[in-house]
């Protein structure tokens, strides 16, 4: 595996039930699984109907500890 590329996945959904990103998750794996990319994390907001809701989450917190460990 080729460590110098790397891959994260960041989605949102106003939608939160537990399978909302299964098909997104799934087309992710496979992509980057093709591409030979390694992936180092994935912020998955559901639940988040407008821009509020992902401010006033854990989510931009967790994306920018995400960031930084790379």
């Amino acid at each position: 595996m080729n460590n110098e590329n790397k891959s994260i996945l960041m989605a949102t959904s106003a939608d939160a039930n537990d399978w909302t990103m299964t098909t997104l998750e799934v087309y992710y794996n496979t992509l980057v699984k093709y591409l030979g990319f390694e992936d180092v994390g994935r912020i998955i907001a559901t639940g988040c109907y407008v821009r509020m809701d992902i401010e006033n989450s854990d989510y931009p917190k967790l994306a920018y500890l995400l960031g930084k460990s790379l």
